[in-house]
């Protein structure tokens, strides 16, 4: 009877719930992370959401002042379908290459003075879904 606890309760709550929540806990570690700590305000968080199954990827002002909206949601779908597919691995490794061809794309190229200021590492945390 456990095992179907998640999804009844992913019923229960509504998909507008979880989107809210979701977006809010993903604004939530963008602060907590400061992703926002860059000379540029280049920062981009990819945000999974295992419990609620939703992706988001926020970009600080720096890059969304030049890459529409539009280009983040087609990584986001990207991810969404291979981890539909049983590959979460490969959804990350891509993203995080669509991510990087964006910045080129919009001509956001690192100078040679660029420096990495933060942490590429995977983070995972629990949340109060």
């Amino acid at each position: 009877m456990v095992l179907f606890i998640p999804p009844l309760k992913r019923v229960l709550v509504g998909t507008s719930r979880m989107e809210k929540e979701v977006q809010k806990c993903a604004k939530q570690a963008f602060l907590e992370h400061e992703v926002f700590a860059t000379k540029g305000r280049t920062g981009i968080l990819i945000f999974l959401s295992l419990f609620e199954r939703q992706t988001v990827i926020l970009a600080d002002s720096g890059i969304h002042k030049h890459v529409p909206q539009n280009e983040w949601d087609n990584v986001v779908h990207g991810m969404v379908d291979r981890i539909q597919h049983q590959e979460p691995g490969t959804a990350i490794r891509e993203a995080i290459q669509k991510c990087a061809d964006l910045l080129v794309k919009y001509s956001m190229n690192p100078s040679p003075t660029d420096q990495n200021e933060l942490k590429d590492e995977l983070r995972i945390g629990e949340s109060g879904s």
